[in-house]
């Protein structure tokens, strides 16, 4: 990580952590810094099947359901020995009574060679890789609403894979949908069907799912969705933005409604 002090946060490593010099406004907030002890439990979750043999979990979901109180894990597992890592992620699943035993439960849902049952729920026959799962629980909601998922799908991805998401119309004159965040509903959280996309269109430069960084208009490789309490959502992702003076980007650079948090 490096930074110059003496006036604006300048930053020569973009992989550096969120500082107090970060922070627009310290209103009513205070930094602290406080040592972390790890569980001595840990680790929770390792990898068990081939599927997650790579990384249990790349990104996802972790909360407490309060429609029956256990914990969950909407997950995107990826396999080990693959030059393409992205080309080998999917949905997976996992459940806990306490937040510490998980359970990968076998489910009739997707079924990979020599494994009839898996923890699977999203695989690449259901439209290509998967990343970045937000899933948002509505207790009150009509049953088949009562689980809301924003996840990126890549159809087509990997070579052979379905080039279209569920039944989402194409586009006149496509043959595919587009990389992208595509929204899912669900009466269970396990069974899941597509009815909105792409939300938000990604790019593929090479091997990686990103937007390129001539278009901040959109999302990159990131995407995270949260609904707030009055019902509007707000999503944190990754952007590309021409360096400003100094290397210095202002926080409010937007005009829609979108404030940089970080940079």
């Amino acid at each position: 990580m490096g930074i110059s002090v003496g006036g604006p946060l300048v930053r020569t490593n973009c992989l550096s952590m969120i500082l107090e010099t970060d922070i627009a406004e310290h209103r009513g907030i205070a930094w602290r810094l406080e040592p972390a002890e790890l569980d001595p439990q840990n680790p929770l979750v390792e990898p068990n099947f081939p599927w997650d043999s790579g990384a249990f979990f790349a990104h996802g979901t972790v909360l407490r359901d309060p429609i029956d109180g256990l914990w969950k894990i909407w997950n995107i597992s990826t396999k080990e020995d693959l030059g393409d890592f992205e080309a080998s992620r999917c949905l997976t699943y996992a459940v806990s009574a306490d937040g510490v035993n998980w359970e990968r439960p076998l489910l009739d849902v997707v079924a990979r060679p020599g494994h009839p049952k898996t923890n699977i729920l999203l695989d690449f026959d259901s439209g290509g890789t998967c990343m970045y799962a937000s899933v948002i629980i509505h207790p009150e909601a009509e049953k088949n609403r009562r689980y809301e998922m924003f996840i990126l799908r890549s159809p087509g991805r990997p070579e052979g894979s379905p080039r279209q998401i569920g039944d989402i119309p194409l586009e006149p004159g496509t043959e595919q949908h587009p990389y992208g965040i595509y929204r899912y509903w669900s009466a269970d959280g396990i069974h899941w069907i597509a009815t909105e996309g792409p939300i938000i269109v990604t790019a593929v430069p090479g091997e990686r799912m990103i937007t390129p960084y001539d278009r901040p208009d959109n999302a990159a490789d990131n995407a995270l969705f949260h609904q707030m309490e009055d019902g509007t959502y707000t999503l944190y992702s990754k952007i590309g933005e021409p360096i400003q003076p100094g290397g210095f980007v202002p926080y409010d650079i937007f005009t829609d409604g979108r404030r940089v948090l970080a940079r």
